[in-house]
C-alpha cells in the first residue's frame, strides 16, 4: 500500500481545523427595562447566556424598534414589538457588582404583564430576522410565576415555574429557572407569548436571536485554501 503523502496529511489536517475551529455567531439582543441603568448607557455592557454586546434598550413597558443593532453594533433589517395587558414594571433589586456588571443589570428589570386572566400575557413580534437558523433565548427573571412560553414555528411550549434567582438557571431543562432556548428557529418572523397562570403577572426581562448558521472562521477557510494548492502543485510536479 502506497505511504499517505505529505500533501494530503496537509489537506486532512486543513479540514479536521475548520471542523473544529469555533464559528462567529452573530447575535440580536433586547432588554425590556433599564432597572439600575441600562445595558447601553453610561457603559456598553455584555450579558446575556450567550455573551453579547449592543443591547437594544426598550424605553417603555411596551412598545416597537426598527432596525435594531447586533452584537457588532451593526444595524440589522430585525424589527419587534412588544405588547402587554398591563402598564407596570418590576424590579428585582438585585445588587450589581460593579459598573459593568450587565447580567445583574438584564435580570433585574422587567415589563409585566396583567394579573388578569384574560389579560396576563406578554407578546414578542418579531419580523424580518437576518438569519437562516436561529436559536431563541427568553429571559424571564420574575418571582412566584408559572407561565406557559410558546413561540410559532415551532411545536414546544414550555410550562415554567420561576422564583427569580438572579442568576441564569435554564428551565429547558426541568421547567424551573428563569430563561428557555426555542433552538432551531427557520421563520424570517415569529410571535413568542408569555402567558401566565390564572391571575400572575407574566414578566420578561429580555431576549437574544443567536445565528445558529455554522460558518467557518476565515483563518479556517485559509488554511483549508493553502492546503488544496499545495496538493494541486504536488501533483502536477508528479
Amino acid at each position: 500500500m502506497r505511504p499517505i503523502s505529505a500533501a494530503v496529511l496537509t489537506m486532512i489536517a486543513a479540514l479536521a481545523l475548520c471542523l473544529v475551529a469555533p464559528a462567529s455567531a452573530s447575535v440580536i439582543s433586547v432588554n425590556t427595562v433599564s432597572a439600575n441603568g441600562d445595558l447601553r448607557s453610561p457603559n456598553n455592557l455584555t450579558a446575556g447566556v450567550v455573551a453579547a454586546d449592543f443591547w437594544n434598550q426598550l424605553a417603555g413597558v411596551s412598545g416597537s424598534l426598527t432596525n435594531i443593532v447586533d452584537d457588532s453594533n451593526t444595524v440589522t433589517t430585525a424589527d419587534f414589538t412588544v405588547s402587554t395587558g398591563s402598564s407596570g414594571v418590576g424590579n428585582n433589586s438585585y445588587t450589581p457588582v460593579d459598573a459593568f456588571d450587565g447580567d445583574t443589570r438584564l435580570l433585574n428589570g422587567f415589563t409585566s404583564g396583567s394579573n388578569s386572566s384574560s389579560t396576563n400575557f406578554i407578546t414578542i413580534v418579531m419580523s424580518q430576522i437576518p438569519y437562516t437558523v436561529y436559536d431563541l433565548y427568553l429571559y424571564f427573571d420574575r418571582p412566584n410565576t408559572t407561565m406557559a412560553i410558546s413561540v410559532t414555528g415551532s411545536a414546544t411550549v414550555y410550562n415554567v415555574t420561576n422564583t427569580a434567582v438572579g442568576f441564569y438557571d435554564n428551565a429547558t431543562i426541568d421547567g424551573n429557572g428563569n430563561y428557555v432556548v426555542f433552538s432551531g428557529l427557520t421563520a424570517s418572523s415569529f410571535t413568542a407569548t408569555l402567558d401566565a397562570t390564572g391571575i400572575l403577572r407574566p414578566g420578561l426581562n429580555g431576549w437574544q436571536i443567536v445565528d445558529a448558521t455554522v460558518v467557518p472562521e476565515p483563518a479556517s477557510l485559509g488554511i483549508l485554501a493553502l492546503a488544496s494548492l499545495t496538493l494541486l502543485a504536488r501533483r502536477r510536479r508528479v
